[in-house]
């Protein structure tokens, strides 16, 4: 059910888990307040004219962003609780050009990035005549660790990539039918190959069957695992060697549980703006986030509510450039699609986590000898510790 104020705005939404409501300035209509009765989380917000000024949750755990703007309205800073702002700075075409310490150099004539400066850790970009990304280079005090060149086709799809990462080179080739699907992959001489059914779902490797897909497309079996949905198409378990991990949801469909074959639970807390800003394990609040944005998170916090990492977006809108924590300062080295390879401390040049990918974007994490309590945000809130 929806309800509204005499104005026509709306003041609750009548949910299974309980109402959400809203809030307005009396004078510019603007919401103030959203409170999630299931979270607890009340979000504040107040403006500068059009503008967000601040964002402000409390409940479970209490956090504040806060923005400053130019005079073209672009946000030219930004801080987290009482910590020290992140400051930014644009060209005379209003591109980014600086983030907090990091440094983006642009091409003079076309605006495209072609490299960055933060501390010792150094990326250099070229594009080809269609501003696709042609080559990426990241380096620390001079020395090279990830290098990466693509070939594309005519229809800018890669057909080729050569990748150098901590001195081992892989070489990668593509190749698509007519509909544009991935049918081949060769890395550094071995071809793996892939067949579709007729609704385009990719069901053989090799010419072997491994996935399984029901009437509806969703898909029940991929080799030795086993899936299960809602009525609403939801995933709500998968098992793999009797071991069953189980899903939950809320009627808006975010994820609020999950249950471990090893009987560890994982709840999420989400806000009034359906984002995941708290992770409890067995009940206990273990991290908090704050946002910057609807998407992007902008901070983690641990139990007590104090500032782990920052997280600065730079030359990217979807993954973050760098991270801030009490003890360094982490450099994300991405791939052309924003992917995570590795991640550097600016200071001394160790790589803390190093991530691969198959041709599908799965994730494989190799050990470091560093702490895995490092926290990625795109991977923070799906396990127990990444």
């Amino acid at each position: 059910d929806f309800n509204y104020d005499s104005g026509g705005r709306l003041t609750e939404i009548v949910l299974p888990k309980g109402p959400q409501t809203y809030t307005y300035d009396p004078n510019t209509g603007q919401v103030i307040t959203v409170t999630d009765s299931k979270s607890g989380i009340v979000l504040s917000h107040s403006y500068d004219g059009s503008l967000l000024k601040s964002e402000q949750w409390s409940g479970n755990f209490s956090g504040r962003v806060n923005y400053g703007y130019n005079a073209d309205f672009r946000m030219k800073s930004h801080n987290v609780n009482k910590l020290k702002p992140i400051a930014y700075d644009y060209d005379a075409d209003a591109l980014m050009i600086k983030a907090g310490d990091l440094t983006l150099n642009r091409d003079a004539d076309n605006g495209l990035l072609k490299g960055t400066t933060l501390g010792k850790v150094n990326t250099t970009l070229t594009h080809n005549s269609f501003g696709e990304l042609q080559t990426e280079t990241a380096s620390y005090d001079g020395n090279v660790l990830y290098h990466v060149q693509y070939t594309r086709d005519k229809l800018g799809r890669l057909t080729a990539k050569t990748e150098t990462l901590e001195g081992l080179t892989t070489t990668s080739a593509y190749q698509y039918d007519l509909t544009g699907r991935l049918v081949s992959v060769e890395v550094d001489g071995v071809v793996t190959k892939y067949r579709y059914d007729d609704n385009g779902n990719r069901t053989h490797v090799n010419e072997t069957q491994v996935a399984t897909l029901d009437n509806q497309d969703r898909l029940r079996q991929y080799d030795d695992i086993s899936y299960t949905y809602t009525a609403n198409g939801e995933l709500l378990t998968k098992t793999k060697a009797a071991q069953t991990t189980r899903y939950s949801y809320d009627v808006l469909t975010n994820l609020t549980k999950v249950e471990l074959p090893s009987g560890d639970q994982i709840e999420y807390v989400v806000d009034g703006k359906d984002r995941r800003v708290g992770k409890k394990v067995n009940g206990v609040l273990k991290e908090a986030y704050l946002y910057q944005g609807d998407i992007n998170p902008v901070a983690a916090l641990n139990s007590d509510g104090k500032v782990i990492a920052q997280y600065i977006y730079a030359s990217q809108d979807h993954v973050p450039d760098y991270i801030i924590t009490d003890s360094a300062t982490y450099r994300l080295i991405t791939d052309h699609l924003g992917s995570v390879r590795r991640v550097v401390d600016i200071n001394t040049g160790e790589i803390v986590q190093r991530l691969n990918y198959d041709a599908w974007a799965i994730s494989s994490r190799i050990p470091t000898p560093v702490s895995n309590r490092l926290v990625l945000p795109a991977a923070s809130t799906t396990q127990i510790r990444a």
